[in-house]
């Protein structure tokens, strides 16, 4: 066996990059082998023994870069940044946001949707019709986008809105997402011709509003508020969205069956419960 452990300069922000792109907890001697396979680092080269309690004692449960541990009986390590304190709003929402990469089926969805439902959809402005009509295509990419990065992430859980393929018939959320015993209804709310969100003239807020917007090949799923915090009076910046990681982080954890409940122990994400 190895006498060597990977040192904590590397070990420590290979460890952060691991949950980052995870976004679920890990138990810490599975952490560890995700730290070691993302830098190629073969278990045998390592002393297990020694490496798991390096990465249990050195950087989870000394909580270095922002990560927490729970402890027994779960032994998980996180991000601090996963379960904030649901009395702390948020200034700037600083967080990582969720990249999804465009794609022709989703694209194929948005056209199709668009065409279908353009004359029955309401002329809520005077502006040119091109200017109509860019601006629908632009929020139909957005929600299919969106629609399907759940849909495919969380298959058990995703329930398509009340309106699926009822061209004429206007609806309240685009999708819903059925967890444990809550049903949840989601809007998807693209940005504004200005930069800003806020609901449009007519619309009700529902239980989640996803706050994204199109930026060359990306989407970028930046935040979400929750109904009360969304209206029809005001406008404001994604900056100003709850973070959307611990939203992705809780529907991970229910996936894995990890009690979500558990991580807030120590902070706590607004309006999941």
């Amino acid at each position: 066996m190895a006498n060597d452990t990977v040192p904590m300069g590397i070990l420590f922000p290979a460890g952060v990059a691991v949950l980052e792109d995870s976004l679920v907890p890990h138990h810490y001697a599975d952490f560890t082998r995700l730290i070691l396979k993302r830098l190629a680092i073969p278990e045998e080269q390592v002393n297990w023994r020694r490496q798991i309690e390096d990465v249990r004692e050195k950087l989870v449960q000394a909580e270095r870069y922002g990560m927490f541990y729970t402890g027994e009986p779960l032994c998980l390590a996180g991000l601090r940044s996963w379960v904030r304190n649901e009395t702390a709003v948020p200034l700037f929402n600083s967080a990582k946001p969720i990249l999804i990469n465009a794609n022709f089926p989703a694209s194929e969805a948005a056209c199709l949707e668009a065409l279908m439902r353009e004359p029955y959809m309401l002329k809520k402005t005077n502006a040119p019709r091109i200017r109509r009509n860019r601006g629908l295509a632009r929020g139909m990419l957005i929600e299919q986008h969106v629609k399907d990065y759940f849909r495919l992430s969380w298959p058990d859980y995703y329930v398509p809105p009340e309106n699926e393929e009822k061209w004429d018939r206007p609806c309240d959320h685009d999708f819903k997402l059925h967890v444990g015993l809550r049903l949840r209804k989601v809007d998807v709310a693209g940005e504004h011709l200005d930069g800003s969100f806020g609901l449009s003239s007519g619309k009700t807020p529902v239980d989640i509003h996803l706050m994204a917007r199109l930026t060359g090949n990306l989407l970028i799923l930046e935040g979400f508020k929750l109904g009360d915090q969304f209206s029809e009076k005001e406008e404001f910046g994604w900056w100003d969205s709850n973070p959307i990681q611990p939203l992705i982080v809780y529907l991970n954890c229910e996936k894995a069956g990890i009690n979500y409940a558990e991580l807030r122990r120590r902070k706590s994400t607004p309006g999941l419960r």
